[in-house]
């Protein structure tokens, strides 16, 4: 798709150190268009959900929007009314984003990018599997007020737990620490998988070298109420001023931190 609308490689913009919010939107603009000439929008900029898009956008301007290592509520941070409002630009002002579902805040739109007529889109890996068409890797854009440190929000990270009151929990732990301990028979971890995953090895460079471990953790749903859903809304498709929506559900927020730290 890329290729066929004269579209830049990212790759080549991501290692020029150009690869931030105007230049994704340029590009978005770029490929958004009515390529058969029937009057209709055939081919889009971008796809995914709402609301993980301003989780995802907040993150790689450097914000989270909720601070759960200092119980504090984010929706009224700087850095996600702006990331907000870029996503609002993306839906309602330049319109580049395709709404297969008719509900911009369906979860159902992050598989939409599997039609195969949207030029960037975030997905999970296991999402990935069944597609038709060859595609590209790089990291989110960085925001003004992000840097290559975080770029992401990593909205499914997995933790195990030896509850309290297990008998030998040393033991336990020690038998689960050994399956890990076998000699390597990979070159780098996880080799296999991503040559299963992925065509190009500039893809896994860029996956190894550039995006892992630059998740940050977002824990909105672990908080009873927390308004992120309503938040996004509001604005995406009710059309509220950003601040003003922010501010609305600024003392919610906080206090679904505060409900579940007590």
């Amino acid at each position: 798709m890329f290729k066929k609308l004269g579209l830049p490689d990212l790759q080549e913009i991501y290692s020029k150190g150009e690869w931030n919010w105007d230049k994704f939107l340029e590009i978005a603009k770029q490929a958004t268009k009515d390529t058969d000439n029937d009057g209709k929008t055939d081919v889009w900029g971008f796809s995914g959900w709402a609301i993980d898009a301003v989780k995802h956008f907040t993150a790689a301007n450097g914000g989270v929007t909720v601070d759960s290592q200092n119980a504090k509520e984010m929706l009224s941070d700087p850095r996600t009314i702006e990331a907000a409002e870029f996503v609002n630009r993306l839906y309602n002002v330049d319109k580049v984003v395709r709404v297969k579902t008719g509900n911009k805040t369906n979860w159902e739109e992050t598989n939409t990018f599997k039609d195969g007529n949207v030029a960037m889109f975030p997905a999970a890996e296991w999402m990935l599997g069944d597609l038709t068409f060859d595609i590209g890797i790089v990291p989110f854009p960085n925001g003004p007020q992000g840097s290559s440190e975080q770029t992401y929000a990593n909205t499914s990270a997995s933790a195990k737990f030896i509850p309290k009151g297990v008998k030998d929990a040393a033991a336990v732990y020690q038998a689960y620490e050994e399956t890990f301990d076998f000699p390597p028979t990979e070159e780098y971890p996880g080799q296999d998988y991503l040559e299963s995953m992925y065509g190009n090895q500039e893809d896994i460079d860029m996956i190894l070298q550039h995006i892992k471990g630059t998740g940050v953790i977002t824990l909105d749903e672990a908080y009873p109420d927390y308004p992120t859903n309503t938040f996004v809304e509001d604005i995406i498709v009710n059309n509220q001023s950003v601040t003003a929506t922010a501010e609305k559900y600024k003392q919610q927020a906080q206090a679904s931190v505060d409900k579940l730290g007590k």
